[in-house]
């Protein structure tokens, strides 16, 4: 394993001090996978201080100190390192009541999650809990009792559906039974935990094997997904890709307003919340309709949205025969994009200002009678122009009278 300069040299100032120093987890695990590594941690024997005081010449930043970690930053890099350490009692599910930190490696490892993410390396590999054969065996295997570990942080519970989603593995029989047996302790987790390692599963290349096989558990995390079939969600979820997309799939069922509330209640962003929602609302869009019902949703979304709203339904495989028809509607939605200019009050070339001046009251009627004259100009009634307008609007003014 060829490492980083400035990983190489942090591990150089330790061991010149005298400590024990490992780059350790998920570095690791990656490289054996023949994966590039996007970040490296180091684990060491010597405490938080004395990690300070061997990068006494750079800058280092507390950044779990409590729980043995310090930040290093080295040639522009930054590097976490971590003292030894086993935990006590898991009092809030997520952190240990009690830090106590050691000299050992092998407690230090003993205390991780899964055989894969304790593997270590510093001019060697050093592998104490079976991890190299686990990866490949393509397991997910909690270190000692599983039923412990996801006592300790029951996040672990998705982080393992999400490892095994995205590394491609299956999940050990023994650590299946407990995190489906456990998974109603991830109630004690934070959402915002929850929904990062969710997201990361949606992606994972195996992400339909895993809902498959654990959709109880996504139940759990999302209880009304409990109440349907699974099996009709998870095929449309294999076809979509991104992931507004696929939460949108995972949650259509349920409803726009039921799913608003379910990822306000993930803490999804209100962007990713609105992206989601009109994927969900727009399934009763006309988007097989003629060119005028076409410019018609160009009023209500944005060009990109509604092609995006097209390959949705096109993902859906109940609507597996209407493919031809829905590529037909992109089509002709690009064309009428980049050959027409007016879909909206605002792209028309008077306003109500303009309408004033003519002679109508200030107030809702100014807005019916510009979507009236926008109407026209959807219908080819009317020209999108200026004395065109105008003309119209006049005459409309006297009708109105």
């Amino acid at each position: 394993m060829i490492l980083p300069n400035y990983v190489s040299k942090a591990l150089a100032v330790l061991e010149q001090n005298g400590y024990e120093a490992f780059v350790v987890g998920g570095a690791v695990r990656d490289f054996l996978l023949n994966v590039s590594p996007s970040d490296y941690d180091i684990s060491t024997s010597a405490t938080p201080e004395e990690v300070k005081t061997a990068f006494k010449n750079y800058y280092t930043f507390d950044s779990g100190i409590v729980h043995g970690t310090i930040t290093v930053f080295l040639d522009h890099r930054q590097l976490e390192i971590t003292t030894y350490r086993v935990d006590g009692d898991y009092g809030d599910f997520r952190h240990p009541d009690q830090t106590i930190f050691v000299k050992n490696l092998s407690e230090d490892l003993h205390r991780r999650d899964f055989t894969i993410n304790a593997l270590c390396f510093n001019k060697t590999l050093i592998d104490q809990v079976g991890g190299v054969e686990d990866l490949n065996n393509q397991l997910i295997r909690a270190i000692g009792d599983p039923k412990l570990r996801f006592s300790e942080d029951p996040l672990r519970i998705v982080r393992a559906l999400r490892f095994a989603s995205v590394l491609g593995f299956s999940i050990e029989a023994q650590t299946a039974q407990a995190l489906r047996q456990l998974s109603p302790l991830l109630h004690k987790v934070s959402m915002e935990r929850i929904t990062a390692e969710l997201n990361k599963l949606l992606l994972g290349k195996q992400a339909t094997a895993v809902l498959e096989e654990y959709w109880g558990v996504i139940a759990v995390i999302i209880s009304p997904l409990a109440q349907i079939d699974p099996s009709p969600v998870i095929r449309r979820m294999s076809q979509t890709k991104g992931l507004q997309a696929k939460l949108a799939a995972l949650l259509s069922s349920l409803g726009a307003e039921s799913a608003m509330q379910i990822l306000k209640k993930m803490k999804y962003s209100n962007l990713d919340i609105k992206a989601i929602i009109r994927f969900i609302e727009g399934e009763n869009a006309d988007l097989l309709g003629d060119d005028v019902a076409l410019m018609r949703l160009l009023g209500t979304y944005d060009f990109n949205e509604l092609l995006d709203l097209i390959q949705f339904r096109m993902d859906d495989p109940k609507n597996a025969e209407k493919l031809s028809e829905y590529q037909k509607a992109s089509e002709r939605l690009q064309r009428l994009h980049s050959s027409r200019n007016c879909f909206r009050v605002k792209d028309l070339e008077i306003n109500g200002t303009d309408l004033l001046k003519i002679g109508f009251s200030e107030g809702i009627g100014i807005n019916q009678v510009l979507n009236e004259l926008l109407e026209e100009v959807i219908t080819d009634k009317t020209e999108n122009k200026r004395e065109t307008l105008l003309k119209r609007a006049k005459a409309l003014f006297e009708e109105k009278k």
